[in-house]
């Protein structure tokens, strides 16, 4: 991992941007990063660890809330974007912290970006192109956290001791337990490949150690349900349910297979065999008790066939006694049902006959009704007198009346005439009632001749009104053309109004920011006099403290002073006046460098005070110059623009109406000119309708007027109406008549033929014999019944007695049923007492056969599968020096690290040597005291100088920091040397350096200096002037007060 450039602002001290390019120090190998103290050098460190980590390096004694500059306004933004190298490429990461603006409880949450970037020709960092699978932003926290972590190879702690190295965590890595010293380098050689497989071998050897016991568990199990199979049925048998003999019998069968199953030293057949002889017992058994229970089934079989025949005979005899009885009443009714069947047939032929009998009845009664009703139609007619009243050319209706008496005879010379007169008066009236329509029309046709009189009115004065409106366009179209030319002209002097009111508006913003500059200067006048008062006091103060500690001093010198001896301060021996001690409590040099430094500040303050009241002072000047005018004045002009301005905007508006308008009265013009047109035109085509209808009245009026002569056309319309109706009732009468007359003949015809068919007399009485006889369908079907049943019980009694069965015992004595089933019950009650001995046995015989395949089966499970879990099992044991035979007594991964580790000291030792003298060496220890010697990464430190060895805490400050450094310095050598492992490129050591005294110094310097041979950069953090002198690539931090840290950067 190697860093390419970072940049802050608004983080801890840094207020504004700051950027580093760390590819500056690429060909020195190394940097200085210094700065008086709380200068910001740490925060530099802070910011890194917070670009790739979301935290600050010293974790437990200090708080991410530090990130947040002091010195940001509310809206000054706060971020740290870091450029950095791994194998896979170039990427940027820019995070901001959580933190409160001042005056809300609303935090700004903190957010993260990831992205792939390429490196410019000019330097400058862009994202590549989408198509590369590493393009694709992160923006969550929790993904850019794990894919940084992935990226580096480094979790946030491993990182503070290998990579950077903060105050106060620089021994962290060399002091560290065994244990955690080996999850740090398991991360950084990539060795978790070995964890892995120790924590495979552990998982597969509990999964075959569950498998071999579960199929322990299984033997054992199904050896116990064997035991409890045998010990149901002995229970049954003991009980009497069971007439099984006595089964094999051995004590504890299954504590025995549990005891052999532990080490399975014996075969399968041995370990199994009292459950084999145990099923055979069993089998034998159960082919005993069956072969019982077999016969007594067949002679059970036979004692029930035999009480079945006997039931059998006696159920035939009793039919046959019953039979014989029927037959006997039946031969008593035999008269009886005789006289049901005559009177069934007769009413049967009655049935036949009665449809025309009713309609025959029906016809007559149709035909006189028919006769009642043409002799009230006559009697309806009207006379010939009335009829001519109304119309004198009217038939004579008379002569109807005299042809009535000859209907019977002539009927259709009857019907002919009748259709002629109310034809002749159906036309006439035809006439009368056209004519009769005309005249309800005359009033309406009268009113709709004078509506459209009346409307000839109205199109007139229309005509005359549109034409006065057509005279008044040509007047208002040439007032509002006038109108359109003088506010055209007036709209085009928006721009110029427009650009005055711009000048203007740039005039009074500076007289407004002049007026108010001109409070903020009374204010910082007032500041002046305030820093001065405060200054010549502070300098007074100064001034005292100063006298009286020279006075002081005179004191302290002449009371250690004698006759005879030099003064330290003149030389002289004599000393006539010594200066005497006051009385009152001295000053010392610590007061009075601080009422010196207080008079500094307070001078300071004051020409800080002076440099801005002169800036302001300048300020207003320019602005005032730059309005020109008073602010009264200006707001006048600018109020003036505005209302110009206004004016135009509205003449400009009052422009485009104007022109819209006299597009509007020129298509008004046009339209009213067509209008008059055309409304003259309909005024005469209307004018030639109304004549029209007028003549067309008056010829309808005449014509009416002479067909109703004296009387009026409604009332010769009734009169003619009236007598074509009633001559239609007379016509409707006499068909019916005449049809009724002719459906009486036919229905009395059809009536004599259907009652001389079926035995009747074909006159009235044979009629009134034949509905005498008539049944209802109830009764004759009940009687039908009755008799169908009485044959049917003859028949069936006849038959049934001349059946075989029936014939067969007519000779034969009752048998005894008891006896039959007393010896059927007794022999099935035996059966059924063996069929359940023989089940049991049988199911018995069944489950043992199952059971020992199950205890078979089971048993050669647990050998294979013991037989799979041996190998694995020695291999775990190794693996994660569980067993003696780990010689070591290491685990797998511990071993691998062990090698590396000691790989690690081999390059930390040649640094260490050269920077101690060759007084110590680091040495790899199996136990570092604490339960974890089993990682092999304990630590000891070599004292060649007292040839004993003891542990890193031991070490004095100075000796911490360069053994650390040492052990980093060889940590990184061999990392980078690792294709597989994290390349450290960048390294960074905080503090320490002024612990050493200066030939240390030198042999630490030349064990950085040596690291730019393996393209590594070291950037050393330090306050101590001497590093300075010795690293001319620097990154120096000065602060100021009220402005915060900048950072300067000099490099090769």
């Amino acid at each position: 991992m190697k860093l390419r450039s970072l940049t802050l602002a608004g983080v801890g001290p840094f207020h504004h941007r700051t950027h580093i390019d760390f590819s500056l120090f690429d060909d020195s190998g190394i940097f200085l990063l210094s700065g008086p103290t709380g200068a910001g050098k740490s925060t530099i460190i802070d910011a890194l660890t917070f670009a790739l980590y979301g935290g600050v390096a010293r974790q437990k004694d200090a708080s991410k809330d530090r990130l947040r500059s002091t010195y940001c306004e509310p809206e000054d933004p706060s971020y740290v974007e870091l450029v950095f190298e791994v194998s896979s490429g170039l990427y940027k990461v820019k995070r901001t912290p959580h933190y409160v603006k001042p005056g809300r409880k609303t935090p700004v949450n903190a957010t993260v970006r990831l992205m792939r970037v390429t490196e410019n020709d000019d330097g400058t960092y862009v994202p590549v192109e989408s198509g590369d699978s590493f393009a694709v932003a992160s923006r969550s926290l929790g993904e850019v956290d794990t894919e940084i972590v992935s990226l580096l190879g480094l979790k946030k702690d491993q990182f503070l001791q290998t990579v950077v190295l903060p105050q106060g965590k620089f021994a962290t890595f060399l002091t560290a337990r065994s244990d955690d010293r080996r999850e740090i380098l398991q991360d950084i050689f990539d060795t978790s490949v070995y964890q892995r497989m120790e924590n495979y071998l552990r998982e597969l050897v509990h999964h075959y150690n569950t498998q071999v016991s579960d199929a322990r568990k299984a033997f054992i199990q199904q050896a116990l349900s064997f035991d409890q199979l045998v010990a149901r049925f002995e229970n049954a048998r003991k009980e009497k349910e069971l007439l099984l003999t006595d089964l094999p019998d051995e004590e504890l069968r299954s504590d025995r297979c549990t005891r052999m199953s532990q080490t399975l030293e014996d075969t399968d057949a041995t370990i199994i065999s009292p459950y084999v002889e145990l099923a055979d017992a069993i089998h034998q058994e159960a082919l005993a008790v069956g072969k019982r229970s077999q016969d007594a089934r067949t002679r059970e079989k036979e004692a029930r066939q035999e009480f079945q025949e006997a039931l059998t005979t006696i159920k035939l005899l009793d039919e046959r006694q019953e039979l014989t009885h029927t037959l006997a009443l039946c031969e008593a009714e035999a008269d009886d049902i005789a006289a049901q069947r005559a009177k069934r047939d007769t009413a049967q032929r009655a049935a036949a006959t009665i449809v025309a009998l009713d309609h025959a009845q029906e016809a007559h009664m149709s035909m006189v009704k028919s006769y009642e009703a043409l002799e009230e139609a006559a009697k309806q007619l009207p006379t010939t007198a009335h009829l001519r009243s109304a119309w004198t050319h009217a038939p004579d209706i008379g002569v109807l009346a005299k042809l009535r008496a000859q209907a019977d005879s002539s009927p259709h010379e009857t019907v002919q005439s009748i259709r002629h007169a109310i034809e002749v008066i159906s036309t006439e009236r035809q006439r009368i009632r056209e004519l009769v329509e005309c005249e309800k029309g005359f009033p309406d046709r009268t009113d709709k001749i004078e509506a459209l009189r009346h409307s000839l009115e109205e199109k007139k004065q229309e005509i005359s009104d549109l034409a006065t409106l057509l005279d008044a366009i040509p007047q208002r179209l040439e007032d509002a053309r006038n109108n359109y030319t003088e506010k055209t002209r007036a709209g085009h002097e928006i721009s110029v109004w427009k650009e005055r009111l711009a000048t203007r508006k740039k005039k009074l913003a500076h007289a407004k920011e002049a007026a108010s500059k001109r409070l903020v200067l009374a204010e910082a006048q007032d500041a002046l006099r305030a820093a001065v008062d405060n200054a010549q006091a502070a300098g007074r103060q100064a001034e005292h403290a100063h006298h009286q500690w020279l006075e002081d001093s005179a004191a302290a010198i002449a009371s250690t002073l004698s006759q005879g001896d030099p003064c330290p301060v003149c030389g002289s021996l004599d000393h006539p006046s010594p200066a005497e001690p006051r009385s009152d409590e001295g000053v010392s040099l610590d007061t009075v460098r601080s009422l010196d430094n207080a008079r500094h500040n307070a001078e300071k303050e004051v020409e800080e005070h002076r440099g801005e009241l002169s800036s302001l002072t300048e300020h207003i000047r320019l602005l005032e110059e730059q309005a020109g005018a008073s602010l009264d004045a200006l707001t006048t002009e600018y109020t003036h623009c505005e209302s110009q301005l206004r004016a135009a905007h509205t003449a400009q508006e009052e422009a485009q109406e104007l022109a819209i308008l006299i597009e509007r009265l020129q298509a008004e013009h046009t339209t009213l000119n067509s209008e008059i047109s055309r409304h003259r035109e309909e005024y005469a085509r209307s004018s030639e309708h109304v004549l029209a209808l007028e003549t067309e009245l008056k010829a309808d009026r005449d014509r009416c007027e002479k067909a109703a002569g004296d009387s009026s056309l409604s009332s010769i319309d009734h009169t003619l109406s009236e007598a074509v109706t009633k001559l239609h009732a007379y016509n409707d009468a006499l068909n019916g008549y005449s049809s009724a007359v002719e459906l009486e003949k036919q229905a009395d015809a059809t009536q004599r033929k259907s009652l001389e068919s079926y035995g009747f007399t074909p006159d009235a009485a044979g009629a009134k014999q034949a509905r005498e006889a008539c049944l209802s369908p109830e009764e004759i079907a009940a009687l039908d019944k009755a008799i169908t049943s009485a044959d049917e019980l003859v028949r069936s009694t006849r038959s049934r007695l001349e059946s075989d069965e029936i014939r067969s015992v007519a000779s034969v004595s009752r048998p005894d049923s008891d006896l039959y089933k007393t010896t059927y019950e007794q022999w099935q009650e035996k059966a059924e007492t063996l069929t359940r001995e023989a089940g049991a046995a049988a199911e018995l015989d069944e489950n043992a056969r199952q059971a020992l395949t199950l205890i078979t089966d089971s048993l050669s499970a647990l050998r294979h599968t013991m037989d799979e879990a041996r190998p694995a099992s020695r291999l775990a044991a190794l693996a994660t020096a569980s067993s003696q035979e780990n010689l070591a007594d290491t685990p797998l991964g511990a071993w691998v690290l062990m090698s590396r580790f000691e790989e690690v000291l081999e390059a930390a030792n040649p640094r260490l040597q050269a920077i101690s003298n060759g007084r110590y060496a680091l040495k790899r220890t199996q136990d570092d005291g604490t339960r974890s010697k089993k990682s092999g990464l304990g630590l000891l430190i070599v004292d060649y100088d007292t040839d004993h060895e003891r542990t890193p805490s031991t070490l004095s400050g100075g000796e911490m920091f360069y053994v650390s450094l040492s052990l980093a310095l060889g940590l990184a050598d061999i990392v980078t040397a690792e294709s597989g492992g994290v390349e450290l490129h960048t390294m960074f050591v905080d503090e320490g350096f002024g612990s050493l005294d200066s030939s240390t110094l030198d042999m630490v310097m030349d064990q950085l200096m040596d690291l730019r041979e393996s393209g590594r950069t070291v950037g050393v953090i330090s306050h101590v002037h001497e590093m300075a002198s010795r690293i001319s690539d620097q990154i120096t931090i000065s602060w100021t007060p009220k402005k915060g840290s900048t950072a300067c950067l000099r490099g090769a």
